[in-house]
């Protein structure tokens, strides 16, 4: 019986969000506006989208063309600021098999200190002399190890809807003798 509250709770929920969806794309959009500021000027384009409903706030918005530069805490000691060209197949060949994370809370410094032992394999069909490793960019990383080495590593920014600020670095980590086609 619990089962079929469960789907009834769903197809409920699902209509619902569906109607608020169709309203949505039904009412009117308020046409769009030139910025009036002198930046906006300079850029033939840039318009700024007002809200359909007079009540809503835009928290958060990020375009391709903002020119703010974003804060960099990737490129720290240990992270080169060139880029290294790593392609979807070197992406997809990376299976994680272990996680280990040791957590540290510093309440009164309001900080959080993590390390993290990580298990891959090499899922694909070539050896891979870098592994790329995508990391959140709005966390300050220190470094990369492989055991007590410290590993050279490239970061790049890339644009993606993973991590919650619009983009995310990625760090393509030099391991000093190529991972074989599955071995960890």
């Amino acid at each position: 019986m619990r089962i079929w509250q469960w789907i009834a709770a769903v197809i409920i929920g699902g209509g619902l969000c569906g109607a608020a969806c169709a309203q949505q794309n039904s009412g009117t959009t308020a046409p769009k506006t030139q910025q009036a500021s002198p930046d906006s000027q300079d850029k033939p384009g840039t318009e700024e989208q007002q809200p359909s409903n007079p009540n809503a706030k835009v928290i958060f918005s990020r375009s391709d063309e903002d020119e703010s530069p974003a804060k960099s805490d990737a490129t720290q000691a240990g992270a080169q600021k060139v880029t290294v060209k790593v392609t979807d197949q070197e992406r997809a060949a990376i299976t994680f098999t272990a996680y280990e994370f040791e957590v540290h809370l510093a309440p009164r410094e309001h900080t959080l200190a993590v390390r993290v032992r990580l298990d891959l394999r090499n899922d694909g069909d070539q050896s891979l002399p870098v592994v790329p490793l995508q990391i959140s960019s709005s966390l300050h990383w220190e470094g990369i190890s492989l055991g007590e080495k410290r590993l050279p590593m490239a970061v790049a920014k890339l644009n993606s809807d993973t991590d919650h600020t619009g983009q995310l670095n990625e760090a393509a980590i030099e391991l000093p003798t190529p991972l074989a086609p599955k071995s960890t």
